[in-house]
C-alpha cells in the first residue's frame, strides 16, 4: 500500500511542476470568486464585504482559523465545510510547493554557480 502513496505523490508533484504560476493565481481567484458567491447565497452578509471575505478567507484557507468570523447559517457552514476549506487548502499547497519549488531551484542553481 505505501507504494501506492508513494506513486500518487511523485505524480502529484510532477503536475504541481507544471502548473504555471498564472494557473495557480487564477484557480486561487476562481475559488475566492465562487467561495463569495455561494456565502453571499447563502445570505452570510458579515462575511460578504471585500476587506472582511479577503481576511476571513486568507485566515480560514490557510487554517491558522482566528475564530473572529465564521458563518452563521446553515447553508454558510456547508459552504466552508465542502467548498472553502478542502479546495482551499488544496490551493494553499500548490501555491506552498510551487513557492518552496522556486526558492529550492534557485538555491540548488547557486550552489553549481560556486
Amino acid at each position: 500500500m505505501p507504494v501506492i502513496f508513494k506513486r500518487l505523490a511523485l505524480l502529484v508533484r510532477a503536475h504541481i511542476d507544471q502548473l504555471s504560476w498564472q494557473a495557480v493565481v487564477l484557480a486561487i481567484l476562481a475559488h475566492m470568486l465562487v467561495t463569495w458567491g455561494l456565502l453571499f447565497i447563502a445570505n452570510e452578509q458579515a462575511l460578504t464585504s471585500f476587506t472582511t471575505f479577503f481576511y476571513y478567507y486568507t485566515v480560514t484557507t490557510s487554517t491558522v482559523g482566528y475564530g473572529d468570523f465564521s458563518p452563521t447559517s446553515e447553508l454558510g457552514r456547508w459552504v466552508v465545510a465542502l467548498i472553502q476549506i478542502p479546495f482551499g487548502l488544496a490551493l494553499f499547497g500548490v501555491l506552498l510547493g510551487k513557492t518552496c519549488l522556486l526558492y529550492t531551484s534557485d538555491a540548488a542553481d547557486d550552489m553549481q554557480c560556486v
